[in-house]
């Protein structure tokens, strides 16, 4: 039987401000891009969501 609690309880979960986090395209604003580009970063810290 699964486990009925919410995945979440347990989780850790990284929260990103977009906009100030990682600038990828070079005009001083964070952006999806440099989101993007972190996505392997934040898995290794081992995040199960973001």
């Amino acid at each position: 039987m699964a486990d009925p609690s919410p995945w979440w309880r347990g989780a850790a979960i990284y929260q990103v401000y977009v906009r100030s986090f990682c600038d990828g395209n070079g005009d001083g604003q964070g952006d999806f891009v440099g989101l993007a580009g972190k996505l392997d970063y934040i898995k290794s810290l081992g995040m199960d969501a973001i």
